[in-house]
């Protein structure tokens, strides 16, 4: 994929589409899917609700610094971390009109594709949904997840990064995205 007159960008995290590169021109502007190659989403509700429930990400790549789309500031990393974001959003607000998630948030594994540790991160329900507000979602997309001992597909609506300024703030706040380990 080519990155001639980019316009701005789009962030979509999972499932065959990721990233939604803007590429603009005179006749319009037009929207390319990049996969953010996320091989596994599974999630653990937790059964006190005064407590984080837990999920894993699991990479399909080894390598989560490259690059999602040549001609991009945003990585693999960024792109992946949207996801989680997407994801606890999607659960605190409760998929297909079941209760959202017992709990006030999500404590995130991140692996890549050989299950090495990338980190563990807290999003609250509240983070989330200031981060929905900031920068608002995209059409949902299909993303498959393991709930419990269930796994099914959601519509889960994209994190939108869109024009100058909102690629850099949200590379910003995933680097400060502090660590549980």
């Amino acid at each position: 994929m080519t990155s001639k007159g980019l316009g701005g960008w789009l962030a979509r995290g999972g499932g065959a589409a990721g990233i939604l590169l803007l590429l603009g021109s005179s006749l319009g502007v037009q929207a390319q899917p990049v996969s953010s190659q996320v091989a596994s989403l599974f999630y653990t509700p937790s059964l006190d609700r005064t407590r984080f429930s837990t999920a894993e990400l699991v990479a399909r790549s080894e390598d989560i610094t490259i690059t999602a789309d040549p001609g991009t500031r945003l990585r693999l990393y960024e792109v992946q971390v949207a996801k989680l974001v997407e994801t606890t959003h999607f659960l605190c607000t409760g998929p297909r009109g079941t209760a959202p998630l017992p709990g006030p948030g999500i404590d995130w594994t991140y692996r890549t594709s050989s299950r090495a540790l990338v980190g563990r991160f807290r999003i609250s329900c509240t983070l989330a949904n200031s981060l929905a507000s900031a920068y608002g979602f995209l059409d949902t997309e299909p993303t498959r997840l393991g709930i419990g001992r269930t796994t099914q597909n959601y519509n889960i609506p994209a994190l939108g990064i869109a024009g100058p300024g909102k690629v850099s703030r949200f590379i910003n706040w995933v680097w400060s995205l502090p660590r549980l380990a």
